[in-house]
């Protein structure tokens, strides 16, 4: 037989789950007010470059390139590791094996993997991770029952990567009156065309009896012909990989002109293109609204 609890022990219950909340509140309460007086006492530690985060970012486009010093040069030493195949015929000499079979036919070539052309390389070394020293024996891995190894190369090169705005210079080996074309580092070709030389140059016809049309040659402001080494800026270029028939080539186009009038030309021919376009647009549609 049960009895209920008689007035008296309900109040003490009562007290007894208040007292314990309100412990339970104060020691909340001198855990956080100890805390926040331990940072004030400690300074605060600066974040350097060590203790932030790896991040990878892309930074944003550059409409406006700043001007580009004379000085600049378009020759870069890059250091690259390649994964590459090593035939069995090369075990013996893997080194010389992997030089003349993957390194050497990048020489003189456009390599998209580099953004530019291959002039040479120097200090080929193997190992087993990519640009790291690997004390021999390097070893290399074969895959199930292919019968060429893997391995790592790594080598100084020397690469041609042209960017807008550069100077170079070239030698002048072709005068007409359209453009100016001129060889540069004795491998590529460039060419100015006629309206981006100062507006002093003048062309002169050849005075030669055995002369045909179109000969001639271009003379400065000074009355100078116009004849061999050139500084120019980098206007634009153009590149294409190589295949298995034709090697990698870069053409580049150049100016003359101070960057002011350049912008001025360009701002011209962009507006001259998009009148072009929209009659073109125009006698298509006509045309097409003739044919209904």
């Amino acid at each position: 037989m049960s009895t209920d609890p008689t007035p008296q022990s309900k109040p003490r219950k009562n007290k007894e789950k208040s007292e314990k909340k309100s412990k339970k509140r104060q020691r909340e309460e001198d855990q956080t007010a100890e805390s926040s007086a331990a940072a004030q006492r400690s300074p605060k530690k600066k974040r350097t470059v060590e203790d932030a985060p790896a991040k990878t970012t892309i930074a944003p486009a550059i409409r406006s390139r700043p001007k580009r010093p004379e000085s600049e040069s378009a020759f870069y030493l890059q250091t690259a590791s390649l994964y590459v195949p090593l035939a069995s015929i090369g075990q013996k000499y893997p080194l010389d094996a992997i030089s003349a079979e993957h390194l050497s036919p990048l020489l003189l070539t456009y390599y998209p993997p580099f953004k530019g052309v291959v002039i040479c390389y120097e200090n080929p070394r193997l190992s087993e991770a990519p640009t790291t020293e690997t004390p021999p024996p390097v070893l290399a891995r074969s895959v199930d029952e292919y019968a060429v190894s893997f391995t790592w190369v790594t080598a100084d090169f020397i690469v041609l990567r042209p960017e807008k705005g550069i100077w170079v210079e070239g030698f002048v080996n072709l005068q007409n009156e359209s453009h100016l074309g001129l060889v540069c580092w004795n491998l590529f070709s460039a060419s100015i065309d006629r309206r981006r030389l100062p507006e002093d140059w003048t062309w002169v016809e050849g005075n030669d009896a055995q002369a045909q049309d179109g000969e001639g040659h271009f003379v400065d402001g000074e009355g100078n012909k116009v004849d061999g080494l050139i500084k120019f800026r980098i206007r634009d270029f153009e590149t294409s990989p190589s295949t298995d028939s034709d090697r990698g080539f870069i053409t580049i186009e150049g100016s003359l002109l101070a960057e002011d009038k350049e912008a001025e030309l360009d701002e011209l021919e962009q507006q001259k293109l998009a009148a072009k376009q929209a009659s073109r647009r125009g006698k298509t549609r006509a045309r097409a609204q003739a044919g209904r």
